[in-house]
């Protein structure tokens, strides 16, 4: 062997001799620090009252984001080697750390980690998507993944509702949610404009809350009224709420 082949080493192979669970934890520590923290003198106080909630957030991200790559290195030791090359997951990760320390809801940072152990593991939706779907769980509260996991698996019954109200009755029934019918017009608006969900223009509206005036107008009744939609989808297998 000369020389030269001695300098030219296998990038994978190559990596530092730590554990696997030290190359997790270290891909999850880059992410942290790259969240901007408050500086200057002028935000100390902010600092001390935010500081420790943030440390605690980080800790316990880290950790469970660690526990699911280290798990990935056990089936797939090539891809999980290969995530310190791929810019398109750093960016992910990255962005689902801001957003993870940005919320105190265990069940939403379980959201963004079960997105992180998908983007890890390659799935089908391309980094543009995998992006915004962070941004949409960042947005959003439990309520609209509920509801948008509730019109996927109940997708015959709300086929064919025939207003809000109904669709409103059989949400609450299925997941004793205790919102108003103002909440929930807006939980299904907010669906509808970010094209996870389409409602037809001939559901009838909630008594008092509009008055439906569409230039647009179908056949009542005909039709399928209320359908989750391809990116809605692959937003539910993202975040593992379906497949």
């Amino acid at each position: 062997m000369t020389a030269d082949d001695m300098m030219v080493e296998d990038p994978i192979t190559s990596l530092p001799t730590k554990s696997t669970a030290d190359h997790a934890l270290a891909l999850v520590r880059g992410a942290i620090s790259a969240v901007p923290t408050v500086g200057g003198v002028g935000a100390e106080l902010f600092a001390m009252i935010v500081r420790a909630q943030y440390d605690r957030r980080a800790e316990e991200w880290m950790r469970d984001v660690g526990d699911r790559l280290r798990l990935l290195s056990e089936r797939d030791e090539h891809r999980f080697c290969a995530l310190f090359e791929d810019e398109e997951f750093a960016s992910v990760l990255i962005a689902a750390t801001q957003a993870a320390t940005r919320s105190h809801r265990r069940e939403k940072t379980k959201l963004l980690a079960n997105g992180i152990e998908q983007s890890a593991r390659k799935i089908d939706v391309s980094t543009d998507l995998q992006l915004l779907f962070v941004r949409f769980v960042d947005e959003m509260t439990l309520t609209h993944v509920t509801l948008l996991r509730m019109l996927k698996t109940r997708g015959n019954d709300v086929a064919s509702v025939k207003s809000y109200l109904a669709l409103y009755d059989m949400f609450t029934a299925d997941t004793q949610a205790t919102c108003t019918t103002e909440e929930f017009q807006l939980f299904c608006n907010d669906l509808a404009a970010r094209v996870l969900a389409r409602f037809s223009a001939s559901l009838d509206e909630f008594p008092g809350v509009a008055e439906s005036n569409a230039i647009v107008t179908e056949d009542s009744g005909r039709g399928t009224m209320v359908l989750v939609s391809d990116l809605g989808r692959s937003f539910l297998k993202f975040v593992g709420l379906g497949t």
